[in-house]
């Protein structure tokens, strides 16, 4: 069976099923085309739309929600990093990111305590400043609750130090590295309950 002839500029009002629904129909494909998804114009807003409306969490509970999720494959590239620069270098084994303490409540953290690969240096609602210093670099990040274009906001920075050769050769091989896993782990970030 042939699909009717459309008009050129005239959608169609249903699209045709595929040839081979009816011979075959446990096949996806043929099922695809008996239900069609919906229009994208339908669709768009409802996806646009949030869920729920809650104010943005406080920094130190963001950055906590990011780490605790961080993707297998960022806290295997830890493990291959800890154990490549400790072993060769003499460096830090940091351990992974997301080793938090679940069950600690916000209230606990002070400024010094270990938050997964880094320390704590400063703590407010609206930022969170951690860090971590060895012989090679001192690297600080900062993660700040902030308003853009009047909306709410989570703005991550970080600011790296170099000591010596060997802290630019690090960063030589870790820095096109940080530009995926960064984005990856903060965007797994869960509101708080």
């Amino acid at each position: 069976m042939l699909p009717e002839p459309r008009r050129p500029g005239v959608a169609a009002s249903r699209p045709a099923p595929h040839p081979d629904a009816s011979a075959h129909p446990q096949d996806p494909r043929a099922a695809r085309h008996r239900n069609p998804p919906p229009p994208a114009r339908r669709l768009l807003p409802r996806l646009l739309r949030p869920a729920r409306r809650q104010p943005l969490p406080s920094a130190l509970a963001y950055y906590l929600a990011s780490v605790a999720n961080t993707p297998g494959w960022v806290n295997a590239m830890m493990r291959l990093r800890n154990r490549v620069v400790s072993t060769f270098f003499g460096l830090k084994d940091l351990g992974l990111m997301g080793e938090v303490q679940a069950a600690k409540p916000l209230a606990d953290y002070r400024v010094g305590d270990r938050v997964g690969i880094f320390s704590l240096l400063h703590l407010t609602d609206d930022e969170v400043v951690l860090g971590d210093f060895d012989k090679h670099l001192k690297a600080r990040i900062s993660v700040c609750r902030t308003r853009l274009d009047g909306r709410a906001a989570i703005a991550v920075s970080t600011v790296v130090h170099v000591n010596n050769l060997l802290g630019r050769a690090y960063l030589f091989v870790v820095v096109p590295a940080h530009r995926r896993i960064v984005p990856a782990v903060m965007a797994r970030a869960l509101p708080p309950n």
